[in-house]
């Protein structure tokens, strides 16, 4: 029977106590690709979308036109923030404290 598991370290780690080294990497896969398809969707929409979010926070053209260049980048940042976050479970998961201290440190 699978128990319900709350995100990568639980999943990550379920993986390789039940299934060993391979099936912990296949959830650690799975767990980058999805995140990493995810980010890139909200990428896309924050860029696609652009035009109509901006004159819900502001009425000022100059305003809209100088923050186009900076959501641009925001939504660049963001194509790495799924898997980062995803990695940082995976790590987690695995027991990996103190590579991951040397990452975020």
């Amino acid at each position: 029977r699978a128990e319900r598991t709350q995100g990568g370290t639980s999943m990550v780690g379920g993986g390789g106590s039940g299934g060993g080294v391979v099936a912990a990497r296949a959830v650690g896969d799975r767990l980058i690709g999805w995140a990493t398809l995810i980010s890139s969707v909200i990428a896309g929409l924050q860029v696609v979308l652009l035009p109509w979010l901006t004159p819900l926070f502001t009425t000022l053209p100059e305003v809209r036109e100088a923050v186009q260049l900076p959501a641009l980048i925001a939504a660049c940042v963001q194509l790495t923030n799924g898997p980062v976050f995803a990695g940082e479970g995976i790590l987690m998961g695995v027991g990996a404290f103190g590579h991951l201290a040397g990452l975020t440190g």
